[in-house]
């Protein structure tokens, strides 16, 4: 009986001793697990994506300390984000630590989203997880990385800024051949531009057949790029259909590629007989309608879509209505739709919806919305062809 019982006893210990090592052996696996499902929640977000609120608590890893932080972060941001353990929510930046409860273990995850380089052209994401078990305290860490598939990936290094965005006069007379009859000058100031960047503004203007054609051309720096200019001429060999429109300005870093981008006040390139645009066949905007607000998600990206409706008069289906957006990677125009089932030329309702999944990303703030209408060709015995038409909307708040 005494040779039985210590046989038992060693038996027994062996096999608690089994069973330990079978316990700690599955919590590694779950650590390990967690640990890629961390890293594989980071590898689902695009590059632009890819940023967090804030850091988590402590130390921050070598290597790791060049944090990529949004642009669009709560004031609050304390437990901020999400994660793949708890309440998804994929349009929030991802949540630099939480924890996973595991085969009654909790699994402590760190996450870090960091720059690899000075020209913030690629991204470095770890993931760190920590346990403590029955063999003690534990961690595994995973890690990866992410290029910009574009050079106009604008999150990182300050964003440039262009203000005070100016073509004047603001009241042309063109000749019935649609030329001008004085300059316009246009100019814009930038920060965090210099002499080797550009910019760019772009108008419409008529080809050779009268119909609307945007014009893009390059401003010259001036006080070493703080300010840019250009000067279109009434010699340039641009056709000018008559009514209002915007000049649109973007601005674009050569090192990088960040970008933003301004619209200017509306200017009149009215017949010389006609310095007021009355004439009753020119188009025009009755109305518009936008959301007052538009969420957006800490990369600066769009949570949801939004749509936004146009009323125009004088204006057929086979014109043009547009709706030009100043997103952080240049001004975007996005055609607006007819419908067909009501259009007529003394009055049309236009609609577009912009998607999230465009991936238009915008600065947060107040701003009106800037809508164009381009007529293709007015019909006889109209002033001139390709009239246009600028109207703004209410004020869009962005954040």
């Amino acid at each position: 009986m005494g040779l039985g019982a210590m046989v038992f006893d060693a038996l027994s210990a062996a096999l608690a001793s089994g069973l330990r090592a079978l316990a700690v052996q599955k919590a590694r696996t779950q650590g390990n697990e967690v640990a890629t499902q961390g890293i594989e929640d980071l590898q689902r977000l695009s590059f632009d994506g890819l940023v967090v609120c804030s850091t988590p608590a402590g130390p921050v890893p070598t290597g790791l300390e060049t944090t990529a932080l949004g642009t669009n972060c709560p004031s609050d941001n304390t437990g901020y984000g999400e994660d793949p353990c708890n309440a998804l929510r994929p349009n929030d930046a991802p949540a630099p630590s939480y924890t996973c409860r595991r085969v009654s273990i909790d699994f402590r995850v760190r996450r870090y989203i960091a720059w690899t380089d000075a020209g913030r052209t690629a991204k470095r994401m770890a993931v760190f997880v920590d346990w403590t078990d029955s063999a003690g305290p534990h961690q595994v860490s995973q890690q990866s990385s992410l290029r910009s598939p574009t050079e106009a990936s604008i999150i990182g290094a300050s964003i440039p800024s262009l203000t005070l965005p100016s073509a004047a006069p603001t009241n042309v007379p063109v000749t019935s051949a649609g030329k001008l009859t004085r300059n316009i000058a246009l100019s814009v100031n930038a920060t965090a531009l210099g002499t080797d960047d550009r910019v760019f503004a772009k108008f419409l203007t008529l080809d050779a057949a009268g119909s609307v054609a945007p014009v893009t051309v390059a401003l010259d720096p001036v006080s070493g790029g703080t300010s840019w200019t250009k000067t279109i001429l009434t010699t340039d060999d641009y056709t000018f259909g008559t009514g209002s429109q915007f000049v649109t300005f973007t601005g674009i870093r050569a090192s990088d590629g960040k970008a933003n981008s301004v619209i200017s006040s509306a200017v009149k390139l009215c017949p010389d007989t006609d310095s007021n645009c009355s004439a009753s066949s020119f188009p025009q905007f009755s109305s518009i309608a936008v959301p007052s607000s538009v969420a957006l998600a800490p990369s600066g990206a769009l949570r949801t879509d939004f749509a936004v409706t146009a009323f125009t008069k004088n204006v057929a289906m086979t014109d043009q209505v547009q709706i030009i957006l100043a997103t952080l990677s240049g001004a975007q125009a996005v055609d607006l739709q007819p419908d067909t089932s009501t259009c007529t030329n003394a009055s049309c309702r236009w609609t577009a919806t912009i998607r999230q999944n465009a991936g238009y990303t915008f600065s947060a703030g107040t701003r009106q919305l800037a809508f164009i209408a381009a007529q293709d060709r007015l019909p006889p015995p109209s002033i001139s062809q390709g009239s246009t038409a600028s109207a703004l909307s209410s004020s869009v708040t962005f954040g």
